[in-house]
């Protein structure tokens, strides 16, 4: 299928078991289920095989070791965050260029010099320690940050004064899917935790348990190392209250649910500092539950206090997320009955009665009939609403009254693109934000929001750049973004990024990239890529990024027609996505590639199996590719709201065996497959390394041998590294090398350095 197929390839032998699993009275095998197991010794020698072919593959793609240097080169520009104002410092993040992870630094206003307050890159020499969830005081005088270690999902927590940077005794462990959120007294914070794992609360003994897991002393050995190489499911989230000075285990809990293993639990804290909030999940699906409850005079947290807790929103039935309050009357942006969200008030002081009575709430900002608010922020001391709405999938700032009433409809932007970061505080009278598109790489801006004494009358604006980012070398005139759509199996018209120089020949035989994901309500809308810029600077490429259902881009209908038993239209949308390039002459089968990551890697998977023929090579990352298993490990039972579980019902059972890539692979000499490339990363424990293994292993297996097979099949397995947070910049432009090379090699694309 490639244009300059690569020798065949002989793989490392994969030992195919015997093991069956058995489903509404239908067996399946699983012949790779002892790959299930990253610790065997059996699975650490088949990964250290599939590497060594994996390099020899990258060996031979002329551009890698250009790539790399080029990569290097074009990342190594300065990038910095919106700044942030906590009492009287301000607070933002660097990378001078090269930088594994990102610098926080702190200065005393906008004109102040800036001094280093934390650097992760000093956590480890390999740059593998990154800055998790962080949360300073009001006063910005203590600064609660968790760290996460060699790409795993855990954090612990610290506190370090902000005065001198001084790092105090606290440290809190077992911390993942947590924000931090302070009490105004100052004197704790709120988080989230699991129970330690079953893995590391072993007593020592021998170097291992009866059942071959490794005991907590063989662990603790390398404790960094090994935390989030476990794929055992994480349950019991509970929410606790830390008292600054203290050890862990006098932390306070504060809301957990037993009886519901799988809820995720959150708590903040109010913009007044008088309630906690608590947020209750029960997936990944938008709906949750929210409770309320006081905190004391002085806003400490006071135990006594959850007599009463109102159970607002005791139903999953919508989502509601907190935006200001005032008093006991509380600010939600919700899509109950608003797929594309609205904003409401209620007054909780008559209980949770009013929580899910529509008739007694007041709508502040009504459903847009096409636009989706997708945040709100609160300015001018409550006076103003700033809401962030995407429009078809671009996104727009407007500033409204604390009635609804439109003030600025929307704020200048420097082209079509997304706010990338957003820095606002309820008692200021400014904010800023930062603008990115494909082709723009960032600017941070400064508005100032000059008051008057008629709330109801649009404010004097001054808009003002704060920082410009630029690449050097790259001239944005050069390329072009178009904004294309086009028709679905079913006629459902699919809005399409295309980019590309200006004066590209439509022709056919552009080597072209395709991104996608299309899952958990989460959008892709327009962002700056060093590598996509290489891809279009040095291959003269075509990238395109389709915005298929699944995604959150259109609201929760669109949402809701990507996910369970309407899950496939992802992949007939990413499908016609393809066909739509080479029907238009921008590329053809051979020259077209496809990518995607965790959700996107499942896509691109299944795509793959449903018409190996349409493509010239397969890029999928950190994909969930075991459908019938995926809720076994680690957090995969949460995604049960857009999959459905096999063992839920024989319907749901038939219809992601159908789909599921690691149970579709077809061997016919008519069809073979295309180059693939799978990557994985031995931290990932959030998609589990092991839905790779298993893929490539039925990949190799069933295609291998097969005399037309002649693009190769391989996987990259990163060490010390997870799904994708937090990667230091140094393995990732490693990563993103073999990429481009491996996708260049083989739709015969060659590099211009």
């Amino acid at each position: 299928m490639s244009a300059d197929p690569t020798p065949r390839l002989t793989y490392p032998v994969t030992r195919k078991g015997d093991d069956v699993d058995t489903y509404f009275g239908t067996s399946v095998p699983d012949p790779y289920r002892h790959l299930e197991d990253p610790a065997a010794e059996e699975t650490q020698q088949w990964v250290k095989a599939q590497n060594e072919v994996t390099q020899q593959v990258l060996k031979e793609c002329p551009d890698k070791s250009a790539l790399e240097a080029r990569l290097k080169e074009v990342y190594n520009y300065e990038r910095v965050s919106c700044p942030f104002r906590r009492g009287e410092m301000y607070f933002f993040f660097r990378n001078s260029g090269l930088q594994n992870q990102s610098v926080l630094y702190k200065q005393h206003g906008l004109d102040g010099k800036p001094e280093v307050l934390l650097d992760p890159n000093t956590l480890e020499a390999d740059g593998t320690a990154a800055l998790g969830s962080y949360s300073f005081t009001k006063s910005g005088s203590l600064l609660a940050y968790g760290v996460a270690r060699s790409g795993s999902d855990w954090n612990t927590i610290h506190v370090m004064r902000v005065s001198d940077g001084g790092v105090l005794s606290d440290k809190i462990e077992w911390v993942k899917f947590s924000g931090i959120s302070w009490t105004h007294d100052e004197k704790g914070f709120f988080y989230s935790r699991y129970p330690t794992p079953r893995e590391f609360s072993a007593p020592a003994q021998d170097a291992t348990d009866a059942d071959g897991t490794a005991t907590a002393a063989a662990q603790q050995a390398d404790p960094n190392y090994k935390r989030g190489t476990e794929t055992s499911s994480v349950k019991n989230h509970q929410v606790f209250y830390h008292r600054v000075g203290t050890d862990q285990c006098s932390d306070l809990l504060v809301h957990s649910v037993p009886s519901q293993p799988e809820w995720t639990l959150g708590a903040r804290v109010t913009e007044d500092g008088k309630f906690i909030v608590l947020t209750l999940s029960e997936s990944c699906d938008t709906k949750n539950r929210l409770f309320i409850q006081p905190l004391g005079e002085q806003g400490e947290y006071d135990p006594a206090l959850e007599e009463k807790r109102v159970k607002l929103i005791d139903r999953f039935e919508a989502e509601f997320g907190y935006v200001d309050n005032d008093a006991n009357t509380f600010v939600f942006r919700t899509n109950h009955q608003a797929g594309r969200y609205k904003l409401i008030s209620m007054d909780i002081s008559s209980g949770a009665s009013v929580g899910l009575t529509p008739e007694r709430w007041t709508t502040i900002i009504p459903e847009h009939p096409k636009d989706v608010l997708q945040d709100v922020d609160v300015l001018g001391g409550g006076k103003y609403f700033l809401a962030s709405y995407s429009r078809d999938v671009k996104d727009e700032l407007s500033l409204l009254s604390r009635q609804g009433q439109t003030l600025i409809e929307k704020f200048d932007m420097p082209d079509v693109g997304c706010v990338g970061g957003l820095a606002t505080r309820k008692e200021d009278n400014n904010f800023f934000f930062s603008f990115t598109s494909f082709l723009y790489p960032g600017s941070i801006f400064h508005v100032k929001l000059n008051d008057n004494d008629n709330a109801s009358a649009a404010p004097a604006v001054s808009q003002s750049l704060w920082k410009q980012i630029t690449v050097p070398g790259f001239d944005a005139s050069l390329f072009t973004t178009e904004q294309v759509w086009y028709n679905s199996h079913d006629g459902t018209r699919i809005p399409m990024f295309i980019v590309h120089r200006k004066d590209l020949q439509k022709d056919g035989q552009n080597a072209t990239w395709l991104y996608g994901y299309g899952g958990f309500n989460i959008s892709l809308s327009p962002s700056f890529s060093v590598a996509r810029l290489v891809w279009l600077s040095h291959f003269n490429g075509v990238f395109a990024c389709p915005n298929i259902r699944g995604g959150g881009e259109y609201g929760e209908d669109w949402y809701k027609a990507g996910v369970l038993m309407k899950k496939k239209n992802c992949f007939d949308d990413f499908i016609a996505a393809a066909e739509y390039l080479i029907q238009q002459k921008y590329t053809s089968p051979n020259k077209l590639a496809i990518n995607g990551g965790s959700n996107g890697g499942l896509l691109v998977a299944a795509c793959l199996n449903q018409r190996p023929d349409l493509f010239g090579a397969v890029i999928g990352q950190v994909g969930v590719l075991d459908m019938l298993k995926y809720d076994q490990w680690t957090i995969g039972y949460a995604w049960a709201s857009d999959y459905g579980r096999s063992r839920e019902s024989e319907e749901m059972f038939k219809y992601l065996l159908s789909y599921s890539p690691v149970h579709n692979v077809q061997a016919d000499p008519a069809r073979p497959y295309p180059a693939v490339l799978l990557c994985t990363a031995d931290h990932d424990d959030r998609v589990c390394a092991l839905h790779s293994y298993k893929f490539i292993a039925t990949l190799q297996s069933t295609l291998g041998s097969m005399p037309t097979q002649r693009a190769p099949l391989v996987i990259r397995i990163e060490t010390k590294a997870g799904h994708g947070a937090g990667v230091p910049l140094s393995k990732r432009i490693v990563e993103q090398a073999d990429i481009i090379a491996f996708m260049a090699k083989m739709l015969g694309a060659k590099g211009k350095f």
